[in-house]
């Protein structure tokens, strides 16, 4: 009995003509599309289609609210970061948290377009002191193993950091600017 319902469906299946009464198409007119045709959109158009518009709609929401794509312009992070390089600056880094000595940050100067990228040596209430080549913060001297190009600041110059403000350099010493800057204009904590 079952070899003769082996025999019954093989017959059906040979005598579908290559469209159905109901419009489909059979396995035979599947293999008529063109290879390169199945690879950009696979054998359902419709979830190709809905998987691209979720790809777009979710980079959209990645890259306009999480994360902001950067280029460094300028020589004062060298050689963190170098001149030129893109990089990511993450928004919602201090949401939850306060930014730490030693991050590097995204600053907004001038309207979104323009930002500087600095690392805060400075927290609030803090004592900075910048004699030399050197920083001091509250009296002892700040562990920079990222300064490769030391610079001289002269004349000496003393700050206490302002509430709700942050103190930040950057790594290149001979070329870098530094400053309070308020919190409100930390954009984010830079990447990588």
């Amino acid at each position: 009995m079952c070899s003769n319902l082996k025999t019954k469906s093989n017959e059906l299946r040979v005598s579908l003509p290559p469209f159905e009464a109901n419009g489909f198409m059979t396995v035979e007119a599947d293999r008529q599309v063109p290879w390169w045709i199945r690879v950009v959109v696979g054998r359902r158009p419709s979830r190709t289609l809905l998987r691209v518009l979720l790809l777009v709609i979710g980079a959209t929401i990645v890259f306009r609210f999480v994360l902001l794509p950067i280029r460094v312009t300028g020589h004062s992070m060298e050689p963190t970061y170098l001149n030129g390089r893109p990089n990511l600056v993450n928004r919602l880094a201090y949401l939850s948290t306060n930014p730490q000595r030693g991050d590097v940050v995204s600053l907004r100067v001038i309207g979104e377009r323009h930002m500087w990228l600095k690392r805060i040596v400075g927290l609030p209430g803090d004592q900075i002191l910048l004699r030399g080549d050197r920083v001091w913060v509250n009296g002892k001297l700040l562990d920079e193993p990222y300064v490769v190009f030391p610079g001289r600041f002269v004349p000496t110059r003393q700050f206490v950091v302002e509430k709700a403000h942050y103190f930040v350099i950057g790594d290149n010493r001979k070329v870098t600017e530094y400053r309070q800057i308020m919190a409100s204009q930390i954009v984010g904590k830079v990447l990588f």
